[in-house]
């Protein structure tokens, strides 16, 4: 019992870390990403096929988990002092898992929600902020080894 008591606290240790990292509630609610998203589900209609959002979202998050681990394992990861790319990452792959969860909910009460539209919307466009983190981390980097060169010579 005790394990699982501090494997509880371990992880909520993680989601706290997580959560301060990104940037919490307001950095979700400023997100351009999140209000597009809102948008989205108010003026699109219930899409047709709003149940492939699962294969849709489990591919997605496939893709996902592995370029983190990528990401983990290369070197522009030493640049992200702050880890604000590894919280966008972790961001972006709770969300795809909270879409897949909701959408798979539906689809076993036979019911759309809002939310399910919301959510898988949400997910596709947070592809967005982790692709432009990935891009200025790699300019820095280029400027590090510029500079780093510049030293040498």
């Amino acid at each position: 019992m005790r394990r699982v008591l501090n494997d509880f606290r371990d992880h909520i240790l993680s989601w706290r870390e997580y959560w301060q990292a990104y940037g919490g509630l307001g950095s979700i609610v400023g997100s351009i990403y999140f209000w597009i998203a809102v948008l989205g589900t108010i003026v699109l209609p219930k899409p047709i096929y709003i149940f492939q959002d699962i294969s849709i979202i489990s591919s997605l998050l496939g893709f996902s988990i592995a370029g983190f681990a990528l990401y983990l394992n290369s070197t522009i990861c030493k640049y992200d002092t702050d880890s604000r790319l590894a919280s966008i990452f972790t961001h972006f792959i709770i969300i795809q898992g909270l879409a897949l969860f909701v959408n798979y909910v539906c689809k076993t009460l036979g019911q759309y929600f809002f939310l399910c539209q919301f959510l898988f919307l949400y997910a596709l466009l947070l592809i967005f902020p982790l692709v432009f983190g990935f891009f200025h981390l790699s300019r820095a980097e280029r400027e590090i080894n510029k500079s780093e060169r510049r030293q040498e010579t």
